[in-house]
């Protein structure tokens, strides 16, 4: 018998620092129905501390459509990863946004709710 422990610690990426506590990862994953929020919470759960380009989340929803997408592709991610991220903090999670700014490109962050206070 299995069982995932309710709470577990994670560390920084880059220097192995204590970053904080939240609800396993792959337990979150698998409250998420599949789709949309589901394609950018594996990529992101892959890369917990670390960030994602929303051009590399763009790819992973868009890449395999004949269309490419549709055309206002920056607010389906914005509206998506809204609802993602409420569903997130109720498990001690957050998804940090970070560049943007004049033509610079956005990233996200997946890490414990904790470390981003």
């Amino acid at each position: 018998m299995n069982i995932i422990p309710r709470i577990q610690s994670y560390t920084c990426p880059c220097c192995n620092g204590f970053i904080g506590e939240a609800a396993p990862i792959e337990m979150v994953v698998e409250r998420v129905p599949r789709g949309q929020q589901r394609a950018m919470l594996d990529l992101l759960a892959k890369r917990i501390g670390r960030t994602v380009a929303k051009a590399s989340l763009i790819s992973v929803l868009f890449d395999e459509r004949p269309d490419g997408g549709p055309e206002l592709v920056d607010n389906v991610i914005n509206s998506q990863m809204c609802r993602l991220r409420k569903l997130v903090e109720s498990f001690g999670w957050s998804i940090v946004t970070t560049g943007g700014g004049r033509g610079s490109e956005v990233f996200y962050r997946l890490i414990p709710a904790e470390a981003s206070q």
